[in-house]
């Protein structure tokens, strides 16, 4: 998120063989997919499935706006951290009108078909006072789901990223003060810890 996404892509045989290469000196048991939405791959799917047939416990962060979920084969050995970035109103300035529905649904659909999910929502001094009912609609449409916060990343990360396309604060998604930070880590799950 937040960064210009450059060529090449990689193949989902050069994946296979990364991961071969690293299996050799470290057993592999975990590997977390993200950045930019990995769903738009089209080989995706296939891929998930070829690791976890190997036994490899698959986490994938998504948006939840592309649906490819009846492709996997085991859904058990896959968690879900979709991005959910607070009520629909917010959600959708930040991520696009109608996301928050595609992404609720996604949700929704990935826990019956037995999908490990969580959230991953980021955090702006824009949405930090309304976390509350955040969590309250959460609860009520999911029951008991993890959700970590993220505190958008600070100015001095995005100024020296090398491929960062956002310098400084976009209008109605501010960062966070220190402060705010601070009580933001101390109480609640956040990402970093």
């Amino acid at each position: 998120c937040y960064t210009r996404k450059t060529a090449p892509i990689l193949t989902e045989n050069q994946i296979l063989e990364f991961i071969e290469r690293y299996n050799r000196e470290i057993e592999v048991k975990v590997i977390t997919f993200c950045g930019g939405e990995v769903f738009t791959l089209s080989y995706f799917p296939h891929l998930v499935n070829k690791l976890t047939a190997k036994g490899i416990f698959i986490q994938i962060i998504t948006n939840g706006t592309v649906d490819k979920l009846d492709q996997f084969e085991d859904p058990n050995k896959i968690n879900l951290i979709v991005s959910i970035d607070g009520l629909e109103d917010y959600h959708d300035a930040n991520r696009g009108k109608g996301n928050f529905k595609k992404s609720i649904a996604f949700l929704a659909k990935a826990k019956t078909l037995g999908f490990h999910t969580e959230i991953f929502s980021i955090v702006t001094r824009q949405n930090l006072n309304v976390i509350g009912d955040f969590e309250k609609d959460m609860q009520k449409r999911f029951g008991n789901l993890d959700i970590t916060y993220h505190p958008r990343k600070p100015a001095n990360y995005l100024n020296m990223h090398p491929v960062s396309n956002i310098k400084g604060e976009t209008e109605g998604f501010d960062f966070l003060t220190k402060e705010e930070l601070i009580k933001l880590m101390l109480t609640k799950k956040t990402f970093p810890p």
